[in-house]
């Protein structure tokens, strides 16, 4: 366990409260709110992990705060993909010249449509295409959503799943892989080869 004091707020019935936060278990299974039940929990505590996959793709959990951005802009990142319906950075992200997409779900464990994964892949793809350019994907954790949008960018980019299994498992320890999302990933691989689609590298 990693304890950190944070703050929890129910997206659902605005219950707030400050308490001891194990950070494992936050991203491990999902928590809910005490006075109402529900799932649609946001953290808020002054500590960031991300963690390289490749040279050029990145995982995280939320991006905390500003100085956050701005070490990700340090380390070269021109693209982040958020995946937490809740995390919407597009204003901080444009002040320091990233380009940011918002393409939240529900951390539900619920199959995802490829209708879901193309747009999220689509724009690390895009990003890519420039030789320059490093994609940072992340959700609130770092461990489930981004994971399956990292694998489906991995996978579309010609990667088999064996090895992106084990880049996710050795460069993101909190890295977990959700039987429904896994398969959402494979489903949308197959569609994709059925278009004729190839991957570009990473």
């Amino acid at each position: 366990s990693v304890w950190m004091v944070g703050q929890v707020r129910c997206l659902d019935c605005g219950h707030t409260e400050r308490r001891a936060l194990d950070l494992v278990e936050i991203a491990t299974k999902p928590g809910s709110c005490p006075a109402c039940g529900s799932r649609s929990l946001d953290y808020e505590f002054n500590v960031f992990h991300w963690s390289w996959v490749t040279e050029r793709l990145a995982i995280g959990g939320r991006i905390p705060h500003r100085q956050a951005m701005e070490q990700l802009r340090q380390a070269g990142i021109t693209h982040v993909l958020s995946v937490a319906p809740e995390a919407d950075d597009a204003e901080l992200a444009a002040e320091l010249g990233i380009e940011f997409l918002l393409h939240g779900c529900e951390d539900d464990y619920q199959p995802k449509p490829p209708e879901f994964l193309a747009p999220a892949v689509d724009f690390v793809l895009r990003a890519l295409e420039n030789p320059a350019a490093k994609v940072h994907i992340h959700c609130f954790s770092g461990a489930r959503r981004s994971v399956m949008v990292m694998l489906a960018a991995l996978r579309a980019l010609g990667v088999s799943q064996e090895e992106a299994f084990r880049l996710l498992t050795e460069k993101r320890a909190v890295a977990q892989f959700v039987p429904a999302y896994v398969e959402s990933v494979e489903e949308y691989v197959r569609r994709r080869a059925a278009r004729g689609a190839g991957g570009t590298g990473i």
